[in-house]
Parts: structure tokens; sequence; C-alpha cells
């Protein structure tokens, strides 16, 4: 990241030219070096260009004062951090990340360590609100909370939490998705119960825990009330292994659901029970038959495959080819169709297809040939524009992702797609592509996203503005 040349734009800032999308903090004058305060020139580096954030604003229409305004996050990504919060006293709550956040927006590669005082205040991660999301490859060492999360949904793979006093906290959601977890060493594996323990009152709604390994934590999942026959918050447990768990799922103060120790459980769930086309939910608790799984979704292990964001760190910046030295632009004004075509004609399959910082137009579909690495920088755009894309009884795809029924690699990330103008007939992206034989996620896409709509913040009205007349 370094090392490779950054000449991307942000092409519809209002100075594109001077606005630096890549920023090293070593240039604002960070050291890095463990001892010197780097503070002022972290926070330099990402205030650069006019950058907005929040403030605090007195509402006459909410009572209690001031507050600070309520803004999610959308397109964000932090990756490849070691946050350690261990210099900060034990009994101050230090956090790590907080992350209010919404869709397009993830976590990736970061480690967080904590103490592991008796007193411990400290928490990994804070998320009070949001509409998520995907975090994965995490781990969490100490703290009073590996985790303390609240977000209408989210979706975690691969995450570690070792010597946390409760590893998650789930303080509310809707619902949330746990794959690939280890908590080792812990209190309380999972934490439903932060809205009290009589009926009713939980406010985590449903989490589904897929593929864990508890082990040395006394409680593996605490809840709520939720033994008298109807729900308070769904769980489904599915290809859990614990290890010297006593309780694998009790209410806070009160009875053992499912007892634990050193066992499997295959399948368990508890919630509403729905079959066929009756709309009335029979409350269950209890194992419950697991879910079909293909041969092909499961790791050696029998664990649903997961492959983590490529990265390309052991590759050499000779081994990138910039779209932007070979004549594409990136503006969000010219047509790099032309462009685009060659260079992947030329360095498909050979380099790695790097699309800087920009919007590239395209008015003609783009075929990605299998074989191709393509990566962006800060979610590159291409943007479907023009005839080709109007004609909703004549749909042409933006961005053809190989040819009907082939098979080879393939690796997408970091990439934005979109159109501009009427579209009615764009297929945004058609993907073709199967990976190969004996090479499982050798063809996917990586934190890429497709926007439908727009994004011309002109023509983006709140709920209150569509409601009231101009």
């Amino acid at each position: 990241m370094e090392t490779i040349k950054h000449q991307g734009i942000s092409a519809f800032n209002e100075n594109p030219s001077e606005y630096q999308v890549f920023r090293n903090v070593k240039d604002f004058g960070a050291k890095g070096d463990g001892v010197v305060d780097d503070t002022v020139a972290i926070n330099n580096a990402i205030a650069l260009g006019n950058r907005c954030g929040g403030v605090i604003d007195a509402n006459p229409y909410i009572a209690g004062g001031q507050y600070y305004i309520n803004q999610n996050n959308f397109f964000r990504s932090v990756r490849n951090f070691i946050i350690d919060l261990r210099q900060v006293p034990s009994t101050n709550s230090g956090t790590g990340l907080h992350w209010q956040v919404s869709q397009a927006t993830s976590l990736v590669n970061i480690v967080v360590e904590m103490s592991t005082a008796p007193d411990t205040a400290h928490q990994g991660i804070f998320m009070e609100n949001g509409s998520g999301g995907f975090m994965g490859d995490l781990i969490f060492n100490g703290g009073k909370f590996g985790i303390w999360v609240g977000n209408q949904q989210f979706t975690v793979r691969n995450i570690t939490i070792n010597n946390a006093q409760t590893a998650v906290l789930q303080v509310w959601n809707w619902g949330w998705v746990f794959q690939d977890v280890s908590i080792n060493n812990c209190q309380v594996g999972f934490d439903m119960s932060a809205g009290g323990v009589a009926q009713g009152t939980q406010t985590a709604g449903a989490i589904a825990i897929i593929d864990a390994s508890i082990t040395d934590t006394p409680v593996f999942v605490r809840t709520s009330q939720p033994s008298n026959d109807r729900l308070d918050g769904s769980i489904v447990i599915n290809n859990a292994e614990l290890a010297n768990v006593p309780i694998a799922v009790g209410v806070a103060g009160g009875p053992t659901v499912l007892a634990g120790g050193t066992m499997r459980i295959a399948s368990w769930g508890q919630g509403n029970a729905y079959k066929g086309t009756n709309g009335t939910g029979v409350f269950t608790q209890g194992p419950i038959a697991p879910a079909h799984k293909s041969p092909s979704l499961l790791d050696h292990s029998g664990r649903i495959f997961g492959r983590t964001h490529p990265q390309y760190a052991n590759y050499a910046p000779s081994q990138f080819v910039s779209v932007r030295d070979y004549g594409a632009k990136g503006d969000g004004i010219t047509d790099d169709t032309d462009a685009i075509k060659a260079i992947l004609r030329r360095f498909a399959g050979c380099k790695i297809i790097f699309f800087d910082a920009g919007t590239y137009i395209v008015t003609s579909t783009i075929t990605i040939p299998v074989g191709t690495h393509v990566v962006g920088e800060a979610w590159s755009v291409i943007a479907g524009k023009g005839l080709s894309f109007q004609d909703q009884s004549k749909p042409n795809p933006v961005v053809r992702v190989g040819q009907p029924y082939s098979q080879g690699a393939m690796e997408i990330t970091d990439m934005l797609f979109t159109t501009i103008g009427p579209a009615a007939g764009a297929i945004v992206v058609e993907w073709n592509v199967r990976q190969p034989f004996g090479l499982a996620g050798g063809a996917g896409m990586w934190d890429s996203h497709i926007r439908i709509g727009g994004g011309d913040i002109d023509w983006c009205y709140s709920i209150l503005e569509l409601l009231i007349p101009f």
C-alpha cells in the first residue's frame, strides 16, 4: 500500500484535482515509533479536504437538552489494525472501535488488546445502533466485553475472543449471524439479556451461532426468561463444540435451559417455528432438524467454507497495472469504455488490474475474462451510462464477469458498480464464473457493492422532505 503509486481521484468533489484520496499519515507528521503522540497527525490526515464530522445539536423538539446528531456511516471499511488499549487504566471504559454503521461497511483483520484485570471496563467494539453490515477475521483479547453491539442485522465471520468477562454482549438486534466463532476462557459467551430477564424485556431479537468452538467458559449463551412457551428472543445454534462449558443456554439469574459440559450441539433452537402456510408460530425450545448443507459449501472440517478478503500483501507493485496509466480517466465525465476494454485484453490473467479511485463511465458492456484479479481503491466506481442501458425490453450488462458457463479463477475486491441517468435496461453485474475444481473460493467478490438509484445528494431526499410538498 505504501509503495504502490496512488493517483486516484474523487470525481465529484468540488476540487477533484486537489482532493487527496489516499493519505499516508507519515506525510502528516506521524512517527509510529511507539513513543511520539501521533494523535494530531492522524486526525489531520483524516480531516484534510473539508471532511464532514459530527456536531452537537440543541434540538428544541426533543426533550433533554443537547444530543449528538445520530448519523450512521455507510461505505466505510477499517482493516489491518492492532488496537492496544492496555495502557488505558483498566477502570476506564476504553473502547477499541466505536462502530455505528449501516450498509456497505466492514471490519477486516483487526486485533484489539485489552486489560484482563478483574475490574476492567474495556470493550473491543461499542456499537449502539445502525443497519449493517459485515465484520470478519477479528481477535479480541481481554476486556469487560469483547464486543458490545446493537444493530439491526450483521454478519460476523471468523471471530476469536479470549479472556473477556463477556465475549459478546448483544444489547439489541433484529437478526445477527455469527459463523466460525472461537470463545476461550470467558465468563459468558453470548449475553442476550441486556433488556432484562422478565418476559418481554429482551431486546435481542434473533441470533444464529454457526460453527462455534467454546472452551473453558461457564455459560455459552445467556438469555432472558424463555421457558414459559412464548418467544422472547430467537436462538439457533448449529455445529457448536463445547469444552468445559457447564451451561450451554441459561437464563440470567435463573434456570439452565440446555445443560453443557464437553459436548457437541448439532442443531438446537429457541423461538417460534412455522410450518407450511400457517402464519401462527409454535414456540419451540430444544433440538431442531439441521439445515441441509451441500458438501460444496463445507470445508474439510465440516464447517461452512469461508475465504477472507484478498489483500495481495505479498505481491510486488510491479505485479499491478493501473488503469489510469493506460488511458482510463475515472473523472466521472470521460467515456472510459474503450480504455478499460483494451487494458483487460492486454493484462487480464497476467497482472492484477488496479482501478485507481475514481468513477469510470462506460457506455457498453465491459467483460472481465476468467483468470482476472480486479482491485479497487476506496470503492472505485464503474458506472453504466447511455443508450445501451436504457431499454428495459433489451437489457444489457454493465459488467459481465466471465462468459456464460465459464470456469476459473476470478477475484474482484473493493469495487462499486452503478449506473448514471436513465438505466432501466441495465443488468449492473452479470456473474458467470464458477470456481475451478479443487480451488474453493477461487471465484468471488469481496467488499464490492452494487448501487441502484444514484448517489447524487441533490436528488437524495429524506423521508420528511418527500412527505412535505416543495
